[in-house]
C-alpha cells in the first residue's frame, strides 16, 4: 500500500521574546533511535488509508464470454473473450484488490518514546515555542491572532497545540494560512512531523510534559548512569 511522504523542513529562527518564555520546553532532551520515529510515522500513515482502491478483473467484467474470432485462419493473434485485459473495456490485470491490510499498531511505550524523541529533536532545532493566548471571553480577530506568532513562522506550516479554546478564539485562528490546530490529547509523532514549528499554550505544555515525564526522567537517568559507568571503567 502506497504511503504519503513527509517532507522535512528547515527550522525557523524564533524571536527572543518567544524563546525566552519557553524555558519549560528545555525538558525535552530524550534521545530516541531514528528507526523508532520512522516506524511511528509509517504506522500513522498506513492506518490513515481507510478507502482502498478496487478494480475489476476479467472475471468480474460484465461482457460476453464468447470467443471473438476463430482460433486459426484469420491472420490475427488468437484471443478469447473481450473481457481480457488486452482489450479496451476489459478487466485490469494485477490491479488493486480493494483488500484493506490489517491495521498496524504501536504499543503505548513506543508511542510515548517516539513522541518524546521527535519533540526533543524539534527542541534542539528551536522549533518548539510557548505562546500566550488572550482570555477566552475576549473576541479575537484574525489580524490580532497573527501577531501572536513570529512573522517568519507564518511563511510555512505550523501547529498550535492547545487544551481548550473558546468559540471566539477559534474564530480568530481558523483563517490563518498554514496554521493547524490540534488538541494536546491528539498530538502524535506524525502530526509533529507534518509541521515546521510547534507552538504550545501553557496548559498544553504542562499536560504533555506530565504525560511524557516518566519517559523523560527514565531516559535522563539511564544516560547519567551510563556516564557514571564509563567514568568508573576509566578509573
Amino acid at each position: 500500500m502506497a504511503t504519503k511522504t513527509v517532507k522535512t523542513t528547515k527550522p525557523i529562527k524564533i524571536n527572543k521574546t518567544v524563546k525566552s518564555s519557553s524555558a519549560k520546553i528545555s525538558v525535552f532532551k530524550t534521545e530516541v533511535p531514528q528507526k523508532l520515529i520512522s516506524q511511528a510515522i509509517h504506522v500513522y500513515q498506513a492506518n490513515s488509508h481507510r478507502t482502498p482502491s478496487k478494480v475489476k478483473t476479467r472475471g468480474e467484467i460484465k461482457a460476453s464470454t464468447r470467443k471473438i474470432w476463430k482460433q486459426k485462419g484469420t491472420g490475427r493473434a488468437r484471443h478469447g473473450a473481450l473481457s481480457a485485459p488486452i482489450f479496451v473495456g476489459g478487466g485490469i490485470a494485477h490491479g488493486p484488490k480493494g483488500v484493506l491490510a490489517n491495521p498496524k499498531s504501536l504499543n503505548k511505550k513506543m508511542k510515548t518514546l517516539s513522541l518524546a524523541g521527535i519533540l526533543s529533536i524539534y527542541q534542539k532545532d528551536n522549533r518548539l515555542s510557548l505562546v500566550k493566548l488572550p482570555t477566552a471571553k475576549a473576541s479575537l480577530k484574525t489580524k490580532d491572532a497573527i501577531k501572536i506568532f513570529p512573522a517568519e513562522a507564518l511563511k510555512k506550516s505550523f501547529t498550535l497545540v492547545y487544551t481548550q479554546l473558546s468559540t471566539e478564539q477559534l474564530r480568530g485562528f481558523r483563517n490563518i494560512k498554514n496554521l493547524s490546530l490540534i488538541l494536546v490529547s491528539q498530538l502524535n509523532t506524525f502530526k509533529v512531523a507534518q509541521s515546521n514549528n510547534i507552538f504550545f499554550t501553557a496548559e498544553a505544555l504542562d499536560e504533555i510534559t506530565t504525560k511524557l515525564k516518566p519517559v523523560l526522567n527514565r531516559k535522563n537517568k539511564k544516560k547519567a548512569e551510563s556516564k557514571q559507568t564509563t567514568k568508573n571503567k576509566l578509573k
